[in-house]
């Protein structure tokens, strides 16, 4: 049986940092309790004061699940470099030209030259870094491809290891989430990526580094 993760909720963010061990695969199982009774407080509806009493939730397994995910997501999507671009209207989407089809005139994905370079690799999610977001910013990003955080600029380095195999399969793997492994095949509009792991964060990189 399926159904989708809730929302990672952001009061539990440093909750969740506190847990390091496997999932059980419990869902239900409380791993901390919060208070039952909410805290109230006085909402003013047209000069009517009433009190409400605010939902209270306890922190549980599923909860940690949908932050690990989320996190996960957030540090490991990975696309080739120039597989979207910006519009003029703001908008991401992906870029045709990227795709293909590949002929002698349209080099479409990246090149085998550039496929063992982790700067033409990127996270799939809203920039970080001041450099992008000022771009963004002054509206330069337009018509561009180059628009996402590239893994090059990631910290601490090292959390990445790229390697080309048969000369045109590019593979990017994590070494912070030991698990998610990203493709991408030379000169095609092909690229995909997959974690398949224990949900653990490999908090020993800066000392392997």
């Amino acid at each position: 049986m399926f159904a989708p993760l809730p929302a990672a909720r952001q009061e539990f963010e440093e909750v969740a940092k506190k847990f390091t061990g496997y999932f059980t695969g419990e869902h239900e199982k409380v791993l901390q309790a919060v208070p039952k009774k909410g805290d109230s407080k006085l909402v003013d509806l047209d000069s009517d004061s009433i009190e409400l009493t605010l939902e209270t939730k306890d922190f549980s397994e599923l909860d940690r699940l949908a932050y690990i995910v989320r996190r996960i997501e957030k540090d490991t999507h990975v696309v080739p470099l120039g597989s979207f671009k910006l519009t003029p209207i703001q908008e991401i989407r992906k870029n045709e030209q990227f795709k293909g089809p590949y002929t002698k005139y349209n080099n479409v994905g990246l090149a085998k030259e550039n496929l063992d370079k982790l700067g033409m690799y990127q996270h799939f999610r809203q920039v970080e870094t001041i450099e992008k977001k000022e771009m963004l910013e002054r509206n330069e990003g337009v018509l561009q491809t180059d628009v996402f955080d590239s893994l090059a600029l990631d910290k601490p380095q090292g959390g990445w290891a790229v390697q080309v195999k048969s000369g045109c399969l590019a593979t990017v793997r994590s070494i912070l989430w030991p698990g998610y492994v990203s493709y991408h095949l030379g000169h095609t509009g092909e690229y995909w990526g997959v974690y398949i792991g224990d949900g653990a964060m490999n908090k020993d990189l800066p000392f392997m580094l």
